[in-house]
């Protein structure tokens, strides 16, 4: 939802609107930008949640495989230019997958996420302004800041610090909850909603006090914090909401998880490019704030039946040899087709079909073998 929240409000926001807070559009447009902010988050969340289980053949491979689904993916969120360099989303939750990967089974996976998670919260904000500080300006300066995450890469949306630090943080948060769970000890939902005020007044504090509160190209401090205070805000309605049976109910309808999240992504971009080439740049707040209730239930309705489809029809490929290299393979053919054909509406639409396809590869399951099964050769 707050990625439609965002993309609706700049696309058709009037522009006066867009990133004034004290309006209704302009407050729900900023919530929106924080929709990177919880993919990365979940992404490292549900690596953590999931039981590992025994040592499997394959798994590393496994987890290439939905990097590269993701990273084609983004390439076509992007108008399918593969001549030119990108990074947006789609892209990062790939590299998140194979950051986060091989924490699942290290034995201080904790302890080594902690770690990561100091490291590069230091880079980039004591490291990369000590850069600017004892640098003289040329292209050293320039290659390292960019490095850090201090100045801009074009067509670069997410540098790794700090935005690498979401899925680690995710994935810390559902190793702490699996301890509560299997201590049965109840969570602390009031000591989540008091960690989630605090972090949203100090970021509040920040920004009255003028430091610059934004993610796009750079990331700044107020920004990071006030990105801690949404996560801690979510997490404790998430937790609030799971305590009752009519609160997991209505979680329940309106959760856009796994493939269907995937799904998302290509059909709110459909709508939204529709609504901008008719409406752009028009609605008030109002207008804004009745045109998205609309939006929404029509796209988590098709978002979900997308995923609902995949997931039932794309098993029963699993198993079938070289099926998700093929997939692949064709899923590039089609990025391949929309670079040849430059920017257009057939093109458009190509990148459309071509990401709803990568959610249908991305449920192909591999054929794995349990290690701890097979026979042992004597030496």
């Amino acid at each position: 939802m707050a990625m439609l929240l965002n993309h609706a409000g700049v696309s058709l926001l009037r522009p006066e609107l867009i990133g004034e807070t004290w309006s209704v559009g302009g407050a729900l447009t900023f919530f929106g930008s924080f929709a990177p902010v919880l993919f990365f988050f979940t992404t490292g969340f549900g690596y953590g949640w999931s039981d590992p289980g025994p040592p499997r053949a394959g798994e590393k491979l496994d987890a290439l495989y939905k990097a590269a689904v993701l990273i084609a993916a983004d390439v076509l969120l992007r108008g399918g230019d593969w001549l030119s360099f990108g990074w947006d989303f789609l892209g990062f939750i790939g590299f998140c997958i194979v950051a986060v990967h091989p924490l699942r089974r290290h034995k201080r996976a904790e302890w080594l996420a902690v770690a990561i998670i100091a490291a590069l919260l230091l880079l980039r904000f004591v490291g990369a302004p000590l850069v600017l500080l004892l640098m003289n300006e040329g292209a050293l300066q320039t290659f390292s800041s960019q490095l850090l995450g201090q100045k801009s890469v074009h067509d670069v949306s997410y540098p790794i610090t700090p935005w690498l630090v979401y899925p680690f943080v995710g994935f810390l948060l559902a190793r702490w909850v699996r301890k509560f769970e299997a201590s049965k000890q109840p969570l602390a939902g009031g000591g989540i909603w008091i960690t989630s005020a605090g972090v949203t007044a100090l970021a509040w504090m920040l920004a009255s006090l003028g430091m610059p509160v934004g993610r796009w190209g750079t990331m700044s401090f107020a920004y990071f914090i006030a990105s801690l205070g949404v996560l801690s805000t979510c997490v404790a309605m998430g937790f609030t909401l799971e305590r009752t049976r009519p609160g997991r109910s209505f979680a329940k309808r309106i959760a856009v998880a796994g493939l269907s999240s995937l799904a998302f992504v290509p059909l709110h971009y459909t709508l939204t490019r529709w609504l901008m080439a008719r409406i752009g740049g028009e609605l008030t707040s109002a207008g804004y704030v009745g045109t998205v209730l609309m939006m929404l239930p029509a796209v988590l309705l098709l978002s979900q039946m997308v995923g609902r489809w995949a997931e039932k029809s794309a098993p029963a490929l699993s198993g079938v040899p070289h099926v998700r290299g093929f997939g692949l393979a064709l899923l590039v053919a089609i990025g391949a087709a929309t670079t040849a054909l430059g920017f257009g509406t057939l093109s458009a639409w190509l990148c459309q079909i071509g990401m709803l396809f990568s959610v249908w590869l991305f449920a192909i399951r591999p054929t794995v073998v349990d290690r701890s099964r097979m026979p042992r050769v004597a030496p």
